[in-house]
């Protein structure tokens, strides 16, 4: 979650646009892994890949809220109302 600190601490005015890549990445990559955990769920092999899909699942989850998270105003810095 390398994404998070870089919201958390930004320390240069890259630090957004790393944020957004990271987040875009993980999410890719959780939903494509649950995507090849998919076809297990009807084999022997089902119980591994529930929880193989689930987890990835909800990892991509909390990518998507990391992507989101980096589209908001800028840390240390108040929106004028």
């Amino acid at each position: 979650m390398s994404g998070a600190l870089l919201l958390l601490r930004p320390e240069r005015k890259f630090s957004r646009a790393l944020a957004k890549a990271s987040a875009l990445y993980g999410v890719l990559l959780a939903g494509y892994q649950a995507y090849v955990a998919a076809p297990l769920l009807g084999s022997f092999f089902s119980t591994f890949a529930t929880y193989s899909v689930a987890s990835f699942a909800v990892i991509a989850l909390l990518y998507l809220a990391l992507l989101y998270a980096s589209f908001g105003s800028p840390a240390g810095k108040l929106e004028k109302a």
